[in-house]
This record gives C-alpha cells, structure tokens and sequence, in this order.
C-alpha cells in the first residue's frame, strides 16, 4: 500500500512540474562527464542531469511523509534511468 501511496505521490509531482526545464543552466563539463560514464547521448543527459536537479522537493516531502519507513532514495544511473525508492516496510 505504502509503495503505491509513494508511487502516486511522485508521478503526481512529476506530472505537476517542468522536470527537464531547459532553463537550467547546466555546466558543461558536467554533462560531459555524464555522457562518457553512463554511455548516454548530450541530450539525454542533459534531460537527466535537469531532472535530477529539480527533485529536492520530491525527496523531501517522501521523507516527511513517510519517515522511517523510507531505507533509501538513489537514482539508477543506466539506460533505463529511473529514481528509486527503497521502503523498510
């Protein structure tokens, strides 16, 4: 049940936000490095690093709610990119 709340919440926020604004100044050697690590396109990493930089808000408010019931939070980095959300319950 808990998953499914978890799940909900974050597709609603995503679907809520401009997740890969292309307003965000992203540095170039970030990118770079990005795209030589994990094998991606320019584009795609850029998309990703945009992403992942907008979900502080997320994190914070899966942590409020769920508190302790939350073991780990990390991004999966290959091709099929994706955060994950690891539940101690």
């Amino acid at each position: 049940m808990k998953k499914r709340i978890i799940f909900s919440m974050i597709s609603a926020l995503l679907c809520g936000s401009a997740f890969a604004n292309s307003n965000i100044e992203l540095h170039p050697l970030a990118v770079e490095s990005y795209v030589k690590e994990f094998n991606v396109s320019t584009e795609e990493a850029q998309k990703r690093l945009r992403i992942m930089s907008q979900t502080d808000e997320i994190v914070t408010k899966i942590n409020r709610e769920f508190g302790d019931s939350i073991a780990s939070i990390f991004y999966k980095n290959e091709q099929d990119f994706k955060m994950v959300i690891r539940t101690s319950r």
